[in-house]
């Protein structure tokens, strides 16, 4: 789906639990079938590499099951690996989980300051740090489709998985561990935050999102904030998401 002869790219930021994941599956759902999209999800390629026996592998399994982020010059070279890719230059793309440090932010702006026709925007999802521990602790994901569910809604670990009918749900295994995940949490503080300061700065536009009501309804949020009007073919796709 091309409009206008651009691209409409979406970075997605906020802290762990904050839904991120879910609001990008949830885009993913819909335009995922549609070849001019691609999504850039660095948690799923972080935890598809730490399960290879590899010596890149081990050491990003060590990092994250410590509660450490991917060190920069790894995370650039599996992103820029990706968005590299001719067939991949010619399609919009939905970030997730990436730039996270100002280093990478400063790495992805100087890559994409060179591209043409492209309009990028940050959803920044806030959601503060007690609400965002009980949601990661209750959190559950599919073995199989990688769906994300929670205990809140009478599921647990072991329970199969209403979106496929045949995964598996379980905690993740960088998130057994609470005091992993409160590091996590505080270095997003330290580490990411800047990055929200960098894009200011930029020029960039950042929608903010507030991250503490239901999924239905942080969705239908984004999908009304991303309906810019110079983009009239997208404008209808979100559009006929919400059924209007």
């Amino acid at each position: 789906m091309t409009y206008s002869n651009n691209f409409l790219d979406v970075v997605f930021f906020g802290p762990q639990g904050a839904g991120k994941g879910t609001q990008v599956a949830k885009l993913w759902g819909k335009y995922g079938k549609d070849e001019s999209w691609f999504r850039v999800q660095t948690g799923d390629l972080f935890r598809e590499i730490r399960s290879q026996e590899t010596e890149l592998g081990n050491k990003v399994k060590n990092l994250i099951d410590n509660g450490f982020l991917v060190p920069d010059d790894i995370t650039v070279e599996i992103v820029s690996s990706k968005l590299n890719l001719e067939d991949v230059k010619s399609k919009n793309w939905i970030f997730d989980g990436f730039p996270r440090t100002l280093k990478q932010a400063e790495f992805f702006f100087d890559f994409y300051s060179k591209l043409q026709n492209r309009k990028l925007v940050v959803v920044s999802i806030f959601l503060p740090y007690e609400k965002a521990l009980a949601r990661i602790e209750k959190r559950l994901v599919c073995k199989s489709c990688k769906a994300i569910a929670s205990e809140v809604f009478g599921l647990k670990e072991g329970s199969i998985c209403k979106h496929c009918g045949n995964g598996v749900l379980e905690h993740r295994a960088d998130e057994k561990d609470i005091e992993s995940v409160k590091k996590r949490l505080e270095l997003f503080e330290t580490q990411t935050l800047p990055v929200y300061d960098f894009f200011q700065s930029k020029g960039i536009e950042i929608l903010k999102i507030d991250g503490s009501p239901s999924i239905k309804e942080v969705h239908e949020t984004i999908i009304d904030l991303l309906k810019p009007t110079e983009y009239d073919g997208i404008k209808k796709s979100f559009e006929d998401e919400l059924g209007g």
